[in-house]
């Protein structure tokens, strides 16, 4: 009985280990971008920049890296070096997404007040409103 549950236990570890090498790699990257950057496109506007996807599975988060989002005139209005999303583990099994915890490292917001008196940022504000308010409202 109890070398059953050490040949258990040392499968068990090799499976999470596996798991953990294979989330990390720069394949499964390239398999969850399409996944990560459609949906933050359709938040931030088709013209964003978006860098590096990747994740981890313990404790299970999703990273990407440098995000640019212009202004009207194609110039950098907003920039994160990273942004992680970590993710809830339960509603995994469920086929749900729960996302606790978000972290920005580096934000970078370029205002420029125009001789109206109006912010450049104000139509991408304006803009990143409206399609949260829109894809909230095609969301089952």
């Amino acid at each position: 009985m109890k070398k059953l549950f050490i040949i258990i236990s040392v499968l068990f570890i090799v499976l999470v280990a596996a798991a953990e090498l294979y989330v990390r790699s720069d394949s499964f990257s390239e398999r969850i971008r399409p996944f990560i950057v459609a949906p933050l496109r359709d938040i931030v506007g088709t013209d964003a920049q978006i860098g590096f996807v990747r994740a981890n599975f313990i404790p299970p988060y999703i990273e990407v890296r440098d995000v640019m989002i212009p202004d009207a005139q194609g110039k950098e209005a907003a920039y994160a070096r990273k942004i992680t999303a970590y993710l809830n583990p339960v509603p995994l099994l469920l086929k749900k997404i729960r996302v606790p915890s978000i972290s920005v490292l580096e934000p970078r917001i370029h205002a420029e007040r125009a001789p109206d008196g109006t912010l450049n940022i104000t139509p991408l504000v304006e803009r990143i409103k409206a399609n949260i308010a829109r894809t909230g409202e095609a969301a089952p």
